[in-house]
């Protein structure tokens, strides 16, 4: 709760971005702290954002221009912009009303708790107000599984950069080996407000406030061909270090997530219903607050009603209304596990299959895709009732497979009131 009391009232106020003064010493000793104005500018800024500049060899000027580098910070922004940074809460809140015919009254629901992340097949009731305050944490530090990126930057061929107009001379196959690390932690502060304007209908917002930190570090090595000529390729400091890092942060509101939800009618053996989310870009997208595009997702989710084990399944579609080659499927498969009238368990696996890769995301010169076609997460969930109308809630999400820019695991923490 500390940090959601410093996360609301102390970073509310403005969008806050800072460099780092003392970067952590390499064997040389050396580096160049990166500064920029927004988180993707960080990115973009290494080496000025032009590959490296070698020190000149009697007129020679060595300049590593790495197109794959510059395509590659271009990419890994998109990537982080691509995706929300942490996890979209459940609509089902702490308390739901069902319409008894028998009676002509609404009656409470007793029971398992609901989910967490996943959907039902049921609705609140009418006039029921469900309120959602969580926290969220989440650590950004790998590409498919690894910490280390690599990338390599090739000798300019332009006629400026190469002597004796021969490109073919072994000098000019010298090339830069460029070992970066990048750390994006988020913390974000997520409130969702769910309303049932009809017994078969809810409506909701889910509002985000979030405070990033990234950390990008690199480190270049000279990899010289055998018959290379010696002396001419080395770093000059007063034009590029080898080492370079930056450190910013920003703060601001995310992408705002506007939903309903409508149970389908009819007697069965499930439940059902049908929710449509609408996220619109309201977080900038160039300090990974959100992702610039408005996008509409459609799910079908079911649910049985059970005394101890309440299985649900939840199928979508998110449709990326700026950029459809980044829409994709969604599922989120599990149970809730009624342990006692206070404790409720949910355990989920939560997957999106993407039917294509933009070609955006492969730079095909340094054999990388940032995407993957499938991405699937396990949660492990838990919820308690406080009070008759509120319950505290603790979520633990871990990928359970290596593709893309992914998050070791993500922890929320929330509480939820009913009335």
């Amino acid at each position: 709760m500390k940090k959601i009391v410093c996360l609301v009232l102390i970073c509310l106020p403005n969008l806050v971005l800072q460099a780092q003064d003392r970067p952590p010493e390499g064997p040389d000793g050396l580096a160049t702290i990166v500064e920029a104005d927004t988180l993707a500018g960080l990115i973009n800024g290494l080496y000025g954002g032009d590959g490296i500049q070698l020190k000149e060899f009697f007129g020679h000027e060595a300049h590593f221009e790495g197109e794959g580098f510059i395509q590659f910070a271009r990419t890994l922004q998109s990537t982080l912009q691509s995706r929300s940074l942490f996890p979209i809460p459940s609509s089902v809140g702490a308390i739901s009303y069902s319409f008894n015919e028998q009676t002509g009254t609404y009656e409470r629901v007793e029971g398992a708790l609901g989910p967490v992340l996943a959907e039902r097949g049921t609705t609140s009731g009418k006039g029921s107000l469900n309120i959602t305050l969580g926290y969220s944490t989440a650590e950004f530090s790998e590409l498919n599984g690894s910490e280390d990126i690599g990338i390599v930057l090739r000798h300019c061929l332009r006629e400026a950069c190469i002597l004796n107009n021969d490109p073919n001379l072994p000098i000019y196959q010298d090339f830069i080996d460029v070992t970066m690390n990048i750390n994006l932690r988020t913390e974000a502060v997520v409130a969702s407000i769910v309303y049932g304007l009809t017994d078969d209908i809810d409506v909701g917002l889910v509002l985000p406030y979030l405070h990033n930190d990234l950390t990008v570090e690199t480190n270049a090595v000279i990899i010289k061909q055998p018959d290379s000529i010696e002396g001419v390729h080395n770093f000059d400091i007063e034009l590029e270090t080898p080492r370079q890092y930056g450190r910013a942060s920003a703060t601001g509101i995310g992408d705002i997530i506007a939903r309903s939800k409508f149970r389908l009618p009819g007697q069965r053996a499930f439940d059902m219903a049908a929710l449509v989310d609408v996220k619109f870009p309201s977080g900038k997208e160039e300090d990974f607050l959100g992702s610039g595009d408005l996008t509409v997702k459609g799910t079908f989710a079911a649910s049985k009603r059970g005394t101890r084990f309440i299985p649900h399944g939840n199928i979508g579609y998110e449709l990326n209304t700026d950029d459809t080659s980044l829409s994709f499927f969604e599922y989120r498969l599990g149970s809730e596990v009624f342990i006692n009238p206070r404790v409720t368990l949910a355990l989920d696996l939560i997957g999106i299959i993407r039917p294509t890769i933009p070609e955006e995301f492969i730079v095909e010169e340094l054999d990388l895709q940032l995407l993957d076609r499938s991405e699937i997460d396990g949660s492990l969930a838990a919820k308690f009732r406080v009070t008759d109308n509120a319950v505290a809630i603790v979520d633990l999400l871990v990928p359970l497979n290596d593709g893309g820019i992914r998050p070791d695991n993500s922890i929320t923490f929330g509480l939820q009131w009913g009335l």
